[in-house]
């Protein structure tokens, strides 16, 4: 695709008026500005989802290790239970940290991989 400018322009003599076209290719004065645009905007993303995303899903991810940790724990205390009625009821609460931990670490380390592609492509 061209783009083109075009200026008219008139000029005089002593005794004649004259007109005339100037048509001037500025094609590459459009596609500079264009890619220029498309750079500020990758620009923006990349500042966007490293700083306002990444931390976030760093914060989430470590939050999913303590939850994690604290399953252990709860497992290691069950063992040394005496009540039947509290060791279910532990157990089970149990089952459902572990569930919710591992909904975290698919879920996070899949924002991860997206934020990082998002980077690299920008």
């Amino acid at each position: 695709m061209v783009y083109v400018s075009i200026k008219s322009f008139s000029f005089t003599t002593l005794s004649n008026k004259y007109y005339g076209i100037q048509i001037v290719d500025v094609s590459d004065q459009v596609l500079y500005a264009k890619a220029s645009g498309e750079k500020k905007l990758l620009s923006l993303i990349n500042a966007t989802v490293s700083h306002e995303m990444r931390t976030p899903i760093n914060s989430l991810n470590s939050q999913n290790i303590r939850v994690a940790n604290i399953a252990e724990k709860m497992e290691k205390l069950l063992d040394q239970q005496q009540s039947k009625d509290n060791l279910v009821k532990l157990r089970h609460q149990t089952n459902n940290l572990k569930k919710s931990s591992d909904i975290l670490t698919r879920s996070t380390k899949f924002l991860i991989f997206v934020v990082n592609d998002m980077l690299d492509l920008s």
